[in-house]
C-alpha cells in the first residue's frame, strides 16, 4: 500500500505568495470561534463540515487549509485529496507558527 505524503507550505512561503498576490485560496478549518478571535483570511469550512461542503470550493484552485497546530488541516488534505483536488496543501505549523 503506497501512502501519499501530506504537502505542506511553510509559512514563509505562504506569506510571499500572499504578497505577490498569487491566486492562493486559504480555508479555515478550525471552528467559527477559533476563527473570529484570529484568522489570516480566506473561507471558513469547520473540519467537521468539510466534507459536505467541499462544493463550495474549486477542485482546481491551489487550496492551502490552515488550523491551529496542523493536526486538523492534515486531515483536510486528505479529505479534499480523496475528493480528487488537484493541488491542496496544509500550513506547516498551523497558525502557532505565523508569526507575520
Amino acid at each position: 500500500m503506497t501512502q501519499i505524503q501530506l504537502q505542506t507550505v511553510s509559512c514563509e512561503d505562504l506569506h510571499q505568495k500572499m504578497a505577490a498576490g498569487e491566486a492562493v485560496v486559504l480555508v479555515d478549518v478550525r471552528s467559527p470561534e477559533e476563527h473570529a478571535s484570529f484568522n489570516i483570511g480566506g473561507q471558513l469550512i469547520p473540519l467537521t463540515d468539510l466534507h459536505g461542503r467541499a462544493c463550495e470550493l474549486n477542485p482546481e484552485d491551489e487550496i492551502v487549509v490552515y488550523c491551529l497546530s496542523g493536526m486538523r488541516s492534515a486531515s483536510a488534505v486528505e479529505i479534499l485529496n480523496s475528493l480528487n483536488f488537484k493541488s491542496v496543501k496544509s500550513l506547516a505549523g498551523g497558525l502557532k507558527a505565523w508569526n507575520y
